[in-house]
């Protein structure tokens, strides 16, 4: 729960199917790396790498999952422009005066 809300409020129906066998996963003690994206509540959509982590105690049983989630959408979207980047009007001009 974060500040009163559980993780449904956060992410919505659709997002707690997409998540819930990565929380499986974690529950039978597996630490668990995702990326995704996710739609915040300003209906802006952001990609989020997900670790998630078990919190076994004392007596060894797991009790939780620890969840570490980083915004990485800056680095996604210069890995698209990398992958695809779009010419500049000087790269074209430079490309049409050596032609």
């Amino acid at each position: 729960t974060i500040v009163g809300k559980s993780v449904e409020d956060i992410i919505g129906t659709e997002g707690i199917a997409i998540v819930k066998p990565f929380f499986a996963r974690a529950m039978s003690g597996q630490t668990t790396t995702y990326e995704r994206q996710i739609s915040l509540a300003d209906k802006e959509t952001h990609w989020f790498n997900v670790v998630l982590v078990p919190d076994f105690g004392t007596d060894g049983e797991i009790q939780g999952v620890y969840v570490v989630s980083t915004d990485i959408n800056e680095t996604k979207q210069a890995q698209v422009r990398i992958a695809c980047p779009i010419p500049s009007p000087t790269l074209i001009k430079i490309s049409a005066i050596n032609r």
